[in-house]
Formats: C-alpha cells, sequence, structure tokens
C-alpha cells in the first residue's frame, strides 16, 4: 500500500461501499457509514492475474470488533478454508491493538533457522551466470526459463552450481520433462571444499522426473550434478528447479512487469555523494601521501569534465580513499561504483574498522558487479578504501566513483526548508520500497527543487513559468501553436539514466490531452503508449520499475484555443540530489539560515510580542508554555510579532502547537506594513490534536496569525502544550547586509577574577546558570533547610528522597531554605514531586526578607501522579513554599518519590558576586556533570601556552591580548575575505573537555564567527552546528561536545583590513579553581549496616574472599574428594557434574578444604544442581577429623538446586555433604558443578598466615558471560605488594607528620593526625602502580579514635579531581561500601572527627582488585616470553631444540648438559618462577636449577621430583629470580643426552609479536584452517599434554587428524591461543570434525582478571562436538576439553 506501482487505487474498491473514497484508506481517513459491514478488496497483482504469497493486514480503527481476511483466487474464487480472523480488543483505542491470533503465525515449534527457499535458477539475483560452471552461455539462459529444456550430451560433464558464498541450508533439486535420463549424482560442496555425496536418497537412482528433497541440517555452498543418459549416444533433457534459503533474500515476487518486491525501507535516505561537494567536500578525496597518483582528487566525481587518472598500475591494483563523514562518525554506506572507467577490470571495497583501526573487506550483495559493490544492511563506516584492480598491469587507469550513503551533513539548500514543498506544504517525499533486490530508491518529486531539476533543466518553459510550477501551476498562453511541448531533462549533471516513478497532471483547467515522451541516454525515444490514466480527466502515469530515462518530453494540447492552459507537475522518479544549485530570482543571494523556536527565548520573542485581537481578555502568553484556553463560541486567533525590535522580516518555517476542539489551523504572515499576505496563508487539518504548518521556502513577514478554527462551538479551544515558532531568527543575508536581529554581546573590561569580570548586562540576559537539583546534596540543602509549618509533627525531611506523609484533611505547605549560609537569592529552575492524592502542586518563590513573591507564584495540575513545575526565566528567590492541594481530604497527602528542586546554586552573575555553593555535581548525580566557567580570564584555566598561535599565523601580536582581561584587544592585519583561523587549547594533556559556548567580543571589522572542534578520530578540526542563543559572534555548541582544542574561524566585515578580536570561552575545564568542598553533614542513621548472614556482626572476624574452590585443583585436587558411602562412584565427577548414585543409597561427599595444612577456614556456601535430592546437609569437619554438628546446615532442594549458606565465623578443615533421595528407587545425581565457596584466601591479622598459599584469581566464578564479579577484590592495606610504602605517602600538606605505615592494620599503633578541624581532614591512598584505575569495593576505618565518620571521594580521571561516590547498602559511618563499577587510580578519605581540634587515630581496610596479580605462563612455548637471546647454552647446536617440540635438544656423550635462561631479557627486573620440568627426556638422571648467580640449588617443594618422569622441579610460593641455571645429571655420560625444557613463570611479554590479530567488532572467519590467523605456535599443547602428535594435525586442512592416546574418563585439554599480544578477540564457535571416540567437548575461555580458564554456558545452535557462544565473549585464548566414548583408548579430531 506504499507503492502506488504495485496497489494502485484502481485496485482499491468497496463492494459494500461504492458511495465511499476507499483509496483514503491508504493513508487512513475512510469512514464506513453506520449500519455497513465494510469490505475493502485488494487488488495484489492488478497487471498480471497471478497469485502471490500474503504476509500479514493491518490497519489501525474504530468501532471495529474483529476483522477477517479472505484470500481470493486468480479466477475469483475466495479461498474461504484460508481465511484469518482475529479479535479487536475491547474498549482499545486505535492504536492500542491486543496480541493477536492470527492463524499465519505458527503454533508449533519449527526449525531454529527460519528459511524462505527459492528457485534459484529463476532468479539471476542468487545464481547468477558465473556461478553456472559446466554450462555454455545458451544452456545457462535455457536453464532459467520454467519451461526452457536443457540438452546435454553424454560428454558435457557435470553442472556445478555455486549457491551462495558460504553454506547455506538446502530445500530440494527438482529435474522434470526429462528425456533419456537414467540416474543422478549429487554431490555437496562445503565452504572449505569438503565433498559430501549424496547416497540416501533412493530417487536419485531411479529413471525420469525426480524430485530430492533435503533435510534441514543439509547444508552447502556449491552442488555438483552428474545426469547419466539411458542412451549414451543421445543427449539428456531436462528442466532444473533448485530450491535454498538463498542469501540476502528480499522476498521477490517477480510475478510479471510492473509488479515490485515489498520490502522495510531503509532508515535514512541514501543520497549520491560524490556529485555534491557539500556532502563529500575537497578534502574528503584527499589521496594519501603516498598515492601514486598526482592528479587532482576533484576528477574523481562523476561532474568532472575528465577522470581521474593514476600511472602504471600493478596487477596488485592500487587503492583509493574516501572520507565519508565530517566527525569521524560512521554513517549507513550502500553501495559504490567505479564510472566512466578505462583499463579498470574490478574493484573490492574495504571499510574502516574503528575498532580495529583499519580497513576490513565487506562481502558485497546481490546487485553488485565487477565494478559496482552493493554492501549489506548496516555497513556504517567513516571512511572507505578502494582497491582498483588494472585489466593490463602497468598501464594508467581511468575512474571517477560513485557513492551512495548516508552522508551526516545534508545541508539544507539556500533559503529552504528541511523537506521539500509543492501543492502541500506538508506532503514530505514518498519513499517506495525498492523495486529489485539490488538497489534501494527514494522517489521524489523532483519539481518541488532546483536540487533535483533545475530551471536550465526545463527547455521549453521560462525560468518564471518553471519557478511557477514548484509552487503548485502554471498558466502558459501558446498563441498560435496547438501544443505546449517542454523536455525535462532528469539528469543535468551527466547523461545517465533515472529510474522513473510516476508522473501526474495537477491542479489542470483546459488541457485536453498529454503525451509522454521517454528519451534513452542513447538519443533513442519511446512514445508511452501502455499508460491508460493518460487518457483521465487528471492525467497520470504509473511506470513499472524497469522503466528510466534521462529525459522526458510532455507535449500538452488545449481543450479551447482561446483560453490559457493551466496546469502543474509531479514527477517522481529515484532522482540524486547532485548540486546544491544557488538559484535565485534576484540579484541578492539567499539567506543562510538557521531556523530556531523563538517562542523558547523571551530575547526573541517576549510576552509584549504575543497578542490575540479576538481574545483580549485571555492570558495570550500562556500559549509560550501551554494551557492558554479560549472562550466557547469564539474563533481564536493570536498574533506574534517575530521582530519586535526591528520591524523587519524574516523567513518562516513552522508553526506547531498542541491543540484540544481545534479542526485547523490558519498562519498567515503579516509584512512589515502590516498588511497580511493572504496569498501565503496556508490552512492545515488538525490530526492527533496536532496543529501544525510548514511554510515553503522564503515566505518571510514580520508578523505570523495563527486561527485555530474549533471543531465545536460550545467548547472551549484550548492549548496543551507549547507553541513552536520556527524561523530564520539569526540570518546571514550577503556582504555588509546586517542580520535580523542583533548580536547582544557582552563587553568585557580589565578584571582578575576567576569567573568572568566586570560586565554590562542586557536587562534581559540572564545570568550564567547551571541548574542542579539540590535536594540530592546535603551541602547545599541539608536536613535542617527542610521545614514544614503546617505539618511539624511530619518528618518532612523524608521528602529528600520520598515516603513523607501528611494527615489526611490538611494542605501541606514544605518550605525549602535554597540559601542556608548566605541568605542570598538564585535563579529558581523547577520543582518535582512523585505524589499520591494531590490533585495541584503550588510553588511560591520567598524573598530573602521572607516575603511570599506571590506574583512569581506557579499553580499546575498533577498530571500521572507526578507533580511539577517549572518557572520562567529569571524568577528568584531565598526560598520556596511548595503547596499540596489534595484530591480528598478523607485521605493523607503522601510523596512517593525524590523530591526534585532545581535552580541556579552555582552561578556566575557578574562582578564580584560568587557562586552559591561551590560544589560540583559528580558521577552518580542527574545533574550536569561539571560546572562550566569563562576560561579566558583565567590563566590557571587556559595559560598562555594554551594560546600560542601557529607559526603561519597572520599577526605577530601578543596572543595574551586574546583575553578579555587585555586593555588592547587582539590584532590581524589584512584579514582576506575568506577569514583567518585563531586557535586555542582547552585542556593540558589532549583529553577532550566540555565545551560551551565561543564568544567575539571586543571586535573591530569582525562580521561573523564560526567554532571547529578538534575531532581527535579524524586527527582535525571539524565544524559544529550551533544552538539556540547563538549569533553572528557568539556560538552556543549542543551538549555533548567535548574536544581539547578549538579553531575559531573569523570572517572580515571589510577583507583586507585589520581584525581587532577578543575571546570568551566557557567550558569544563580540567583545572576547576576556586571552589571547595564541604564534608558532608554525616548523620547516625547514614547507612546502617546490613544483616546478610555472609557479613561479619563482630569486631574481629577475618577478612574473608571467598572463592569456589572446586574450580582450582590447586585448592582443591581430585584426590581431596572422596565418598565414604559410595567408593565404587567416581565422585571426582562431582566438580564438573555427572556424578551418579546407586538408588538406594544415601550418598555423602567429603570435600578437604586444606589438604596441604590441615587446617581450618571459614565456609561459605555450597551449592550443587541434583536430581532425585529432597534435601541437602553440609556438616563441617574439624581439623582433628571431628564433625561439627553443631554447625551442621540442612536446607529442602528448590528447583533442583541443591543450595546451603552458612552464618558467619564457620570453619572446618573439611565438609561432609550428604544427599537424602526423594525416593530409593532412583539414583541420585549431580548434574552440574558442584560449588563449595570458602575463604581459601584471606587476612587474618598481623602474622597469621593465610590459609591456602595461592592469589585471588583462579577458582573465582566470575568471567566471561557471567554477571558474577570480574576479579576477587582482596584487602590491599595489609600487603605491602599491593599497596607498598609510596602508595599511602601523605601530600606535603598534611597536618601529620606520622608515618603513613602506620595507616596499615598490621601496624601496632594507629596513624595519628593531631588537631583535626570540625571539617576533616583528608589522607589519600594510591591504588595502582600505573595509574589506570581499579575496581574498588569498600573502605573501612578501624582501631579508630575521636572519628565520627568518614567519606570517600575517588579520583575522575576525566574531570582530573576526586569526586564524591554514593556509598550502598552495608555502609556505616566508618565503613563505605561502594556501588559496583567504581574503578579509579587513587581515592581520598575524608575523616570527621567527633570532638573538634582533638588529634584523631585511624587505619584502614580497602578492598579491591589491585594489579600485579601473577599469571603463569609457560614461557619457552613462546618467544615472546623467552626470546632466542635468553637462552645459553653450551654443547647443543641450537637452543632452539630447547624448546617442546618435535626436535628435543641433543647433547653429544661425554657432554654434561647445562643451560641459563633469562627470565625478563629486556630488564633487570626479576619474576616469580614456577617450575622447571625436561620433556622427553631421554638419559636424564636428575635435575638442579640455581638462582641467578646462586652456586647453592634453588629451595623446592614437596611436590616436586628432580628425579622422576619427568624430571621436574617446584618452587616455593614467592619464589623470584631474573634468571636461572639448570644443570642435568645424566644416566650414562657414555651416550647421547635429549630433552625439551618447560618453564612456568610470571612472565612479562618482551619480544613483540610478528603477527596481528583481528578485534572486535568483526566478521567472525574460520582461523583454523588459515595460519595466517592461527599460526602453529598458536597450536602449540603444553608440556604435560598427554599427545605427542603434531599440533598442526588439528587444523581442518590436515590429512590426518590430531592423535592423543590412552585418554582418560575425565577427559584431555586441547588449548589454542587465539591472538598474538594477549588482548582477548571475540569468540563466535569452537566445533570438532573428523572426530574418533569422542563423546563431547567443553569450551573453557581464559579470563584475563582471574588468569584461569573458566566455563561459558553455550548457547542455541551447540552440540555435543559443536559449542556456540553467546555475543560478547572475548578471550585470548581456549581450552577445549575432550571427552572419549571409550576411556583410555586413543582419540583424533
Amino acid at each position: 500500500m506504499k507503492d502506488a506501482q504495485i496497489i494502485p487505487d484502481s485496485s482499491i474498491t468497496s463492494p459494500t461501499s461504492p458511495s465511499v473514497d476507499v483509496t483514503q484508506i491508504r493513508d487512513g481517513g475512510a469512514s464506513f457509514p453506520a449500519g455497513q459491514i465494510p469490505e475493502i478488496v485488494i487488488n495484489l497483482t492488478p497487471t498480471s492475474n497471478s497469485e502471490v504469497e500474503i504476509g500479514s493486514v493491518t490497519v489501525p480503527v474504530t468501532n471495529v470488533a474483529s476483522i477477517t481476511v479472505t484470500p481470493i483466487a486468480s479466477d475469483d474464487t475466495e479461498k474461504t478454508e484460508t481465511v484469518g480472523t482475529t479479535q479487536g480488543p475491547s474498549e482499545t483505542s486505535a492504536t492500542e491493538g491486543q496480541p493477536g491470533t492470527s492463524p499465519l503465525l505458527p503454533t508449533t515449534p519449527g526449525p531454529s533457522e527460519v528459511c524462505e527457499e527459492i528457485n534459484g535458477m529463476q532468479e539471476p539475483a542468487y545464481i547468477p551466470d558465473s556461478y553456472l560452471d559446466g554450462l555454455n552461455n545458451a544452456q545457462k539462459s535455457t536453464l532459467r526459463s520454467p519451461t526452457g529444456l536443457v540438452s546435454l550430451a553424454n560428454n558435457n560433464g557435470p553442472i556445478t552450481i555455486t549457491l551462495a558464498k558460504t553454506d547455506i541450508s538446502l530445500g530440494f533439486v527438482e529435474y522434470k520433462n526429462t528425456q533419456n535420463l537414467k540416474r543422478v549424482e549429487i554431490e555437496l560442496i562445503s565452504v572449505n571444499g569438503d565433498v559430501t555425496p549424496v547416497t540416501d536418497k533412493p530417487a536419485l537412482n531411479a529413471p525420469g522426473d525426480q524430485r530430492i528433497d533435503f533435510r534441514p541440517d543439509e547444508k552447502a555452498q556449491k552442488i555438483k550434478i552428474i545426469f547419466y543418459p539411458s542412451n549414451v549416444s543421445e543427449a539428456v533433457e531436462f528442466t532444473l528447479d533448485v530450491r535454498a534459503c538463498f542469501e540476502g533474500t528480499v522476498s521477490p515476487t517477480t510475478t510479471g512487469p510492473g509488479v515490485s518486491t515489498t520490502a522495510a525501507t531503509a532508515p535514512c535516505t541514501k543520497v549520491a555523494g560524490m556529485e555534491n561537494p557539500q556532502l563529500l567536500p575537497a578534502s574528503y578525496l584527499q589521496q594519501p601521501a603516498d598515492s601514486p597518483s598526482s592528479d587532482n582528487p576533484e576528477n574523481l566525481r562523476p561532474t568532472s569534465s575528465t577522470p581521474y587518472k593514476i600511472p602504471n598500475v600493478p596487477s596488485e591494483g592500487v587503492n583509493i580513499t574516501v572520507r565519508l563523514s565530517p566527525d569521524g562518525n560512521p554513517v549507513p554506506l550502500s553501495d559504490v561504483e567505479a564510472i566512466n572507467t578505462d583499463n579498470v577490470k574490478s574493484i573490492k571495497v574495504f571499510v574502516y574498522d574503528d575498532t580495529q583501526k583499519d580497513y576490513v573487506p565487506i562481502e558485497e550483495v546481490t546487485g553488485s558487479t565487477l565494478t559496482k559493490k552493493v554492501l549489506p544492511d548496516g555497513v556504517d563506516t567513516s571512511k572507505i578504501k578502494i582497491l582498483v584492480i588494472p585489466d593490463n598491469p602497468d598501464n594508467p587507469v581511468e575512474i571517477k566513483l560513485k557513492i551512495h550513503a548516508c552522508f551526516e551533513e545534508t545541508h539544507r539548500l539556500p533559503g529552504t526548508t528541511e523537506i521539500p514543498t509543492g501543492t502541500s506544504v506538508t506532503e514530505e517525499p514518498q519513499v517506495t520500497p525498492p523495486t529489485q533486490p539490488s538497489e534501494l530508491c527514494e522517489e521524489i518529486n523532483g519539481m518541488e527543487s532546483p536540487a533535483f531539476i533545475p530551471e536550465s533543466s526545463v527547455d521549453g518553459l521560462t525560468p518564471e513559468q518553471v519557478a511557477a510550477l514548484r509552487t503548485g501551476s502554471v498558466s502558459v498562453n501558446t498563441g498560435v501553436e496547438e501544443r505546449i511541448v517542454f523536455t525535462i531533462d532528469l539528469t543535468p549533471n551527466d547523461n545517465s539514466e533515472v529510474q522513473l516513478g510516476s508522473f501526474k497532471l495537477i491542479n489542470t483547467n483546459n488541457v485536453k490531452d498529454i503525451e509522454l515522451v521517454l528519451i534513452k541516454n542513447t538519443g533513442a525515444e519511446e512514445l508511452v503508449t501502455n499508460q491508460p490514466g493518460l487518457n483521465s480527466q487528471t492525467p497520470s502515469a504509473d511506470f513499472p520499475p524497469t522503466d528510466s530515462a534521462e529525459k522526458i518530453r510532455v507535449s500538452i494540447s488545449r481543450e479551447d484555443a482561446l483560453l490559457n492552459v493551466t496546469f502543474g507537475i509531479d514527477l517522481r522518479a529515484c532522482f540524486e540530489q547532485t548540486v546544491a544549485p544557488q538559484e535565485t530570482t534576484s540579484a541578492t543571494s539567499k539567506p543562510e539560515c538557521t531556523e530556531t523556536d523563538g517562542m523558547k527565548d523571551a530575547q526573541i520573542i517576549p510576552d509584549s510580542s504575543i497578542t490575540s485581537p479576538t481574545s483580549p481578555s485571555v492570558d495570550v502568553t500562556q500559549i509560550r508554555d501551554g494551557g492558554a484556553s479560549f472562550p466557547a463560541g469564539q474563533i481564536p486567533e493570536i498574533v506574534i510579532n517575530l521582530t519586535p525590535t526591528s520591524n523587519s522580516e524574516v523567513e518562516i518555517g513552522s508553526v506547531t502547537v498542541p491543540v484540544t476542539n481545534v479542526a485547523s489551523i490558519t498562519v498567515t504572515p503579516i509584512a512589515s506594513d502590516d498588511t497580511e499576505k493572504t496569498g501565503d496563508s496556508v490552512t492545515k487539518t488538525v490530526v492527533g490534536n496536532i496543529a501544525s504548518v510548514i511554510f515553503p521556502n522564503d515566505v518571510r513577514g514580520d508578523k505570523v496569525k495563527i486561527t485555530l478554527t474549533p471543531v465545536g462551538n460550545n467548547l472551549p479551544v484550548t492549548t496543551t502544550g507549547a507553541l513552536e515558532v520556527k524561523a530564520c531568527f539569526e540570518e546571514t543575508v550577503g556582504l555588509g547586509v546586517s542580520p535580523t536581529l542583533a548580536p547582544q554581546t557582552t563587553q568585557g573590561q580589565s578584571g582578575t577574577s576567576a569567573t568572568e569580570g566586570p560586565q554590562q548586562t542586557p536587562p534581559l540576559v540572564p545570568s550564567e546558570c547551571t541548574e542542579t537539583d539540590g535536594m540530592k546534596d546535603a551541602q547545599i540543602i541539608p536536613d535542617s533547610s527542610i521545614t514544614s509549618p503546617t505539618s511539624p509533627s511530619v518528618d518532612v525531611t523524608q521528602i529528600r528522597d520520598g515516603g513523607a506523609s501528611f494527615p489526611a484533611g490538611q494542605i501541606p505547605e514544605i518550605v525549602i531554605n535554597l540559601t542556608p549560609t548566605s541568605n542570598s537569592e538564585v535563579e529558581i529552575g523547577s520543582v518535582t514531586v512523585p505524589v499520591t492524592n494531590v490533585a495541584s502542586i503550588t510553588v511560591t518563590p520567598i524573598a530573602s526578607d521572607d516575603t511570599e513573591k506571590t506574583g512569581d507564584s506557579v499553580t499546575e495540575n498533577v498530571v500521572g501522579n507526578i507533580a511539577s513545575v517549572t518557572f520562567p526565566n529569571d524568577v528568584r528567590g531565598d526560598k520556596v513554599k511548595i503547596t499540596l492541594t489534595p484530591v480528598g481530604n478523607n485521605l493523607p497527602v503522601t510523596t512517593t518519590g525524590a523530591l526534585e528542586v532545581k535552580a541556579c546554586f552555582v552561578e556566575t552573575t557578574g562582578p564580584g558576586v560568587s557562586p552559591t555553593v561551590g560544589t560540583t555535581a559528580g558521577p552518580g548525580t542527574t545533574s550536569t556533570p561539571c560546572t562550566k566557567v569563562a576560561g579566558m580570564e583565567n590563566p590557571q584555566l587556559l595559560p598562555a601556552s594554551y594560546l600560542q598561535q601557529p607559526a603561519d599565523s597572520l599577526s605577530s601580536d601578543n596572543p595574551e591580548n586574546l583575553r578579555p582581561t587585555s586593555s588592547t584587544p587582539y590584532k590581524i592585519p589584512n584579514v582576506p575575505s575568506e577569514g583567518v583561523n585563531i586557535t586555542v587549547r582547552l585542556s593540558p594533556d589532549g583529553n577532550p573537555v566540555p565545551l560551551s559556548d565561543v564568544e567575539a567580543i571586543n571586535t573591530d571589522n569582525v562580521k561573523s564567527i564560526k567554532v571547529f572542534v578538534y575531532d581527535d578520530t579524524q586527527k582535525d578540526y571539524v565544524p559544529i552546528e550551533e544552538v539556540t542563543g547563538s549569533t553572528l559572534t557568539k556560538k552556543v555548541l549542543p551538549d555533548g561536545v567535548d574536544t581539547s582544542k578549538i579553531k575559531i574561524l573569523v570572517i572580515p566585515d571589510n577583507p583586507a583590513n585589520p581584525v581587532n578580536v577578543q575571546l570568551k570561552i566557557h567550558a569544563c575545564f580540567e583545572e576547576t579553581v576556586g571552589t571547595t568542598q564541604r564534608p558532608s553533614e554525616t548523620s547516625a542513621t547514614e547507612g546502617q549496616p546490613g544483616t546478610s548472614p555472609l557479613l561479619p556482626t563482630t569486631p574481629g572476624t577475618s577478612e574473608c574472599t571467598e572463592t569456589d574452590g572446586m574450580k582450582d585443583a590447586q585448592i582443591i585436587p581430585d584426590s581431596s574428594i572422596t565418598s565414604p558411602t559410595s567408593p565404587s562412584v567416581d565422585v571426582t565427577q562431582i566438580r564438573d557434574g555427572g556424578a551418579s548414585f546407586p538408588a538406594g543409597q544415601i550418598p555423602e561427599i567429603v570435600i578437604n578444604l586444606t589438604p596441604t595444612s590441615n587446617s581450618e577456614v571459614e565456609i561459605g556456601s555450597v551449592t550443587v544442581p541434583v536430581t532425585n535430592v529432597a534435601s541437602i546437609t553440609v556438616t563441617p569437619i574439624a581439623s582433628d577429623d571431628t564433625e561439627k554438628t553443631g554447625d551442621s546446615v540442612t536446607e529442602t532442594v528448590v528447583g533442583n538446586i541443591a543450595s546451603v549458606i552458612f552464618p558467619n565465623d564457620v570453619r572446618g578443615d573439611k565438609v561432609k555433604i550428604t544427599l537424602t533421595p526423594v525416593g530409593n528407587n532412583l539414583p541420585v545425581t549431580t548434574t552440574g558443578a558442584l560449588e563449595v565457596k570458602a575463604c581459601f584466601v584471606e587476612t587474618t591479622g598481623p602474622g597469621v598466615s593465610t590459609t591456602v598459599g595461592t592469589t585471588a584469581g583462579p577458582g573465582t566464578t566470575s568471567g566471561p558471560g557471567t554477571t558474577s564479579t570480574p576479579c576477587t577484590k582482596v584487602a590491599g592495606m595489609e600487603n605491602p605488594q599491593l599497596l607498598p610504602a609510596s602508595y599511602l605517602q601523605q601530600p606535603a600538606d598534611s597536618p601529620s607528620s606520622d608515618n603513613p605505615e602506620n595507616l596499615r592494620p598490621t601496624s601496632s599503633t594507629p596513624y595519628k593526625i593531631p588537631n583535626v578541624p570540625s571539617e576533616g581532614v583528608n589522607i589519600t591512598v594510591r591504588l595502582s602502580p600505573d595509574g589506570n584505575p581499579v575496581p574498588l569495593s569498600d573502605v573501612e576505618a578501624i582501631n579508630t579514635d575521636n572519628v565520627k565518620s568518614i567519606k570517600v571521594f575517588v579520583y575522575d580521571d576525566t574531570q582530573k579531581d576526586y569526586v564524591p561516590i554514593e556509598e550502598v547498602t552495608g555502609s556505616t559511618l566508618t565503613k563505605k561500601v561502594l556501588p559496583d563499577g567504581v574503578d579509579t587510580s587513587k581515592i581520598k578519605i575524608l575523616v570527621i572527627p567527633d570532638n573538634p581540634d582533638n588529634p584523631v587515630n585511624v587505619q584502614l581496610k580497602i578492598h579491591a582488585c589491585f594489579e600485579g596479580i601473577c599469571t603463569d605462563e609457560e614461557g619457552m612455548s613462546d618467544p615472546a616470553y623467552i626470546p632466542t637471546r635468553s637462552i645459553t647454552s653450551a654443547g647443543v647446536s641450537d637452543v632452539e631444540d630447547l624448546r617442546p617440540g618435535d626436535n628435543p635438544a641433543t647433547y653429544n656423550a661425554g657432554t654434561a648438559p647445562e643451560f641459563v635462561i633469562d627470565l625478563l631479557a629486556d630488564s633487570e627486573d626479576d619474576v616469580e618462577v614456577k617450575s622447571v620440568t625436561l620433556l622427553d627426556a631421554e638419559n636424564v638422571k636428575s635435575i638442579a636449577v640455581y638462582i641467578d648467580d646462586s652456586l647453592s640449588e634453588a629451595p623446592q617443594t614437596g611436590n616436586s621430583d628432580p628425579s622422576g618422569s619427568p624430571p621436574k622441579v617446584i618452587f616455593p610460593a614467592g619464589t623470584r629470580a631474573k634468571s636461572i641455571r639448570v644443570v642435568v645429571t645424566q644416566t650414562d655420560d657414555g651416550v647421547e643426552t635429549k630433552f625439551n625444557v618447560d618453564i612456568r613463570a610470571c612472565f612479562e611479554v618482551t619480544a613483540a609479536p610478528v603477527t596481528t590479530g583481528v578485534s572486535a567488532p568483526c566478521t567472525k572467519v574460520a582461523g583454523m584452517e588459515n595460519p595466517q590467523l592461527l599460526p602453529a605456535s598458536y597450536l602449540q599443547q603444553p608440556a604435560d599434554s598427554p599427545s605427542s602428535d603434531n599440533p598442526e594435525n588439528l587444523r581442518p586442512t590436515s590429512s590426518t587428524p590430531y592423535k592423543i592416546p590412552n585418554v582418560p574418563s575425565e577427559g584431555v585439554n586441547i588449548t589454542v591461543r587465539l591472538s598474538p599480544d594477549g588482548n582477548p578477540v571475540p569468540l563466535s564457535d569452537v566445533e570438532a570434525i573428523n572426530t574418533d571416540n569422542v563423546k563431547s567437548i567443553k569450551v573453557f575461555v581464559y579470563d584475563d582478571t582471574q588468569k584461569d580458564y573458566v566455563p561459558i554456558e553455550e548457547v542455541t545452535g551447540s552440540t555435543l562436538t559443536k559449542k556456540v557462544l553467546p555475543d560478547g565473549v572475548d578471550t585470548s585464548k581456549i581450552k577445549i576439553l575432550v571427552i572419549p566414548d571409550n576411556p583410555d583408548n586413543p582419540v583424533e579430531r
């Protein structure tokens, strides 16, 4: 219905309502008489009488109970058996609609992939000729015909059909009308080249016609078909139908000529960019310095007279780059085409991926050719690279480019509004769906805009007649000529053709007939004869999508030869906006216009400019914000004076206002002489209670008169929202012409204030105001400032966060003191509070002398239980009184959410006026994130070096004169007409800061300025559109513009003369000086401790970081998992799920929590998924093996999850888990991983060692794809390795000279601070070594004396300052728990004393994810860790042979093997070393390892086995070394000695890897097949791998699979590294193929935070041997656990 080419008006009829104009149903508004049951018939295929598949029918309605849709066959019989009926909603508005029960929706589960099977042989869009191999061109053409018989001789060979670029699901292959066919063979070929013969289809061996159906899981990229003749001397004949889920399908329904396909339109209009320098300016085409061409890139444009030339292009091609956006933001790209080419074979398009910082290739879609690339939907990029491949290498290439995209800067044409206009001023361009899968087309009425059809393109009419056509119609006197003939050039800038949409003559008079001739770009002419609409009273033609032309000739004859002919033209085609023509009808250029809403700014349209001649008694100024009501019986007229100070005329854009009881709106411009311009008046029907008029171009006025015609005279006319009047209030109309409104500039004078200096402020200019919600900050509005004179018994402070309740019968009044410390007045913005039982809210400002300002009082009705008042500009008060009038007196008035009071608590009001409150909104608040202050006046914010101008500056003046505080302005001599640039740096470190506005003041010979901001992505300055409040010399920027430096282009009034200028710049400068933070007024009610059973409730409990020990075999090895009741069960399977206990047993599982120390740890919880379990009992066991039955906990199983959580300080050496079954006749089974959480790593106080000597990290449940904490937050103050002494160093101005080491809980004496004032004292702590932020959990003051409370401030790197953080549940006065997601590099703790001016004693506890956790890596396998230069050894020919691999290092007989490894080649630091192992050792008796230059053997743990197999030395935790020396003792020194070496340590990368990987977001591709993506070193298996096979055999391309001998039942791990630099990459899926004895796999991804592998839940599409991962899983390496079918047998994969 959106495309009249598909369903024209003639195809819409109503047999029940012939008198109704049923075509109105297309756009809404059809009305059927009462008493009828309307039937509407839609002809879906008016030109072909064929049948198409029907999807859905939807229409908004009123008074409709149900809708029934019945298909009608091509023989006009109704298909009642497929009728679809849905019940309409009960008492529901026309737009609401309930979920339907359409019979078209599936009622049973379908396949996992929705596929539209298409006959690809009939669609070259899916199977082009190039995809058919084994046929000649004639046979290909015949094969495409549904009835065409292909004849294949016996020697023809197979037909191979490429179906897609990837494997796709197959439907069926059908061959019919066969002759001489004996049988058929089919092979499926995958994208990686695997060939699968089809052997399970008996029909293949049958003669004659057959259909071969494929299963949904059968996929292929290609299909090979061999036809075998019955008689080998004769040919085989057949027709062929191949159905599959072809890529890029848009449901083509090519059922006949003129039938377009239907598809959703694109979210934006993709237009041609190369033809328009406003969209793609010259700078965007600039080629890089190493380009082989010195030609002008402007020649790349289709409009250039000569193409772009590139000399001597090599066979691999040459690149052309094009930038697509001004600011580096990606734009949607549609297609790229090379035209006017010479020696161009093909092109390939690469788009810039901002994540990878590189260009990546994109697969083109249907419609692409060798020289045109159509991109799939959703490709957004900021720049592209086009690789041009030559036909003849080493010869020159010539080329031009066409690029279609949704370009960012769609400039408004000079003097135009945002949309083209024609007869109807609100008519928008109709966007028609694409007419073929390969091209999206926006059909536009070209006559509406010179951008599409300029006057010069119409041959046969005068420019004045063409201009008249644009506004509706033209009257032409043909004189003696019988016909009017004119030709319209549709593509004036080249000789291409455009796709035609429709042609219609409108507003006709004295027209007899019309002829249309289409002129092709070859010059051929075609008379349009197949359009019956040309003979109608309103001649029209709807062109099929195949019709295109370069020009169209129109010939019109008249009825009466004595009268003029009148007509207008609606000509729609796929126009491209090629240029912005500067067409004018006078010598003066049209203005550059920025439309703004003047009603939003009382400086533009003050209240005195709003009047109503028809309703003098109405306060018509209320129309500004809504709420004006006009008496019943009136037709209200409102007059808005647009230029009250100048009596000039401005271009009018639009008028919009929400209304009730208004049928239509008429807006009439009024000239500056007060005459109404009735010819420019526009009337529009009101739709959806929005009255709106949009004017065509260049309608101007001094005033507008708005007339609101009511629906009924017995009701008032009301405006319900703000009136919007958009016009060009500020415009540049040409050299020497002043703007309509003079800019309100502020002249600065000398001064040294950090804020703006003394000013002459115009009466209407409000102060610089940053509104914040004072109720959110107790420093601004403390509880003592909130009172209620009417309800003294109510705790009215509860209104701050919601919950205040006032007794029934009262009219509550709440008074808020806005300036409790200064008794001054601030500008008030708004008051808002959620309420119940409140009819209206009244807010009255109170002056500083406590008198109520009743004239400024505002009352608003409560809507949706939100009471809200917004004040006009410059309403000020010291307090506000809030009155809540109840709906009923028998119910209480209640506030249900936080009261919000917004005012200018921080403002700059003029000379000598300090800000009211010197606070800055910080993270976690809803107010403005910073205070934008004046910078040019303050050298601390913008020092002299920031103003230094570039070396090529035209001025040699001192840049300090740019400051408003300078006595003389900055002088620039002889400024050219195009202007001169001034640059200003805004931040010290290149970080962008929020920019507010830039103003030129104290100017001489300055016409205007334009501001460009530096875009760090593009590494260039880009223009920014200013917003309301801007003038010619002041530019106000929209919110969200952050930049590190700016360029101000200064345009002179008189070119070639000097310019004088100074600057004002407001921004959130990094160094905010002159403000102080006041301590919070903390009460005893602040953040009471929670009651979670896991939180300590008594002092002295250990600081515990719970981890899941079952996830780490170093904490709980398999030997620590036993079952006394079920000794025959492999109970270690409970670690990952799958343990099954025989029916009749009550299983008990004992977990040893501290196998190496026999100590006790605090137990947190035990959880395991189960089946047939009624309850779980967990009993701690003491270190003497006695059961602590008093601490035993039993819980009922809920939802098959057995779980126990222990209270605080329950400890044990072991736990016994008892699973009581539901029934004894079924086994008890665990179905998922057992989780045992305990304090395996804990800090219990000075001198107490940790229970298990491992670092926090591995063993937690967090990781990619999980919702738990991403790292283990541990205690830092107790560990100098995490927080060394330097991190605790206090600043020089600290009031304490005590040793900061005393801040640690392990210190015997607390940290002392003498004489702490009432506002408190700060302690600072650094949290990370490199300034990178770390996740912070909580901060606690302990062992305190004279400490009332603390407050934590975290360093915000953006603001370069400390900001407060709201603590969450669990906080107390002296412990602050921070919300998740607070990352910072340092903190400041404000300590408030109980007794001011007395000493304070304090120590600190800090939990965070501190940096520096050790990563245990195998270093010899990766030269990035241990490069070749780090290995020295005498007696071996190649030290590389020491690395793990197939070639062991060989030492000759009689040589004593010894080698030295430098563990950190490029550093003098040491690392923690874990172990040294000799692999595949031959003739080795034992090894000894020496640390650095030590002569004594390194210490070992009890797990070492220097003489074992393999020989291995394990070092105690914390052993560090710069280098190690390994000495090998031989079994027999008379024979060779062989081995490889495995060294594990906390390595740091020393050698940069040479390969690069693919980062996110990206196209996920197969990696194992490509050694460039996953080189051999990435597949190297760890030293303890049970397989000695070559890991290269893991690749699908290997002739033999990878073999692993004797795999145990618990499986074996295979590891694969995914990236060269340890950076995570997005992982999609992992699949085991070509397997033997593989039952299943499980994928674990490396979590860099935990420094361990963690499991990932797979998603839809996974099988036992293929694991599909959810979106967002990024990792640097993976571990694949392979479970065998038959344990202890080999595995292949």
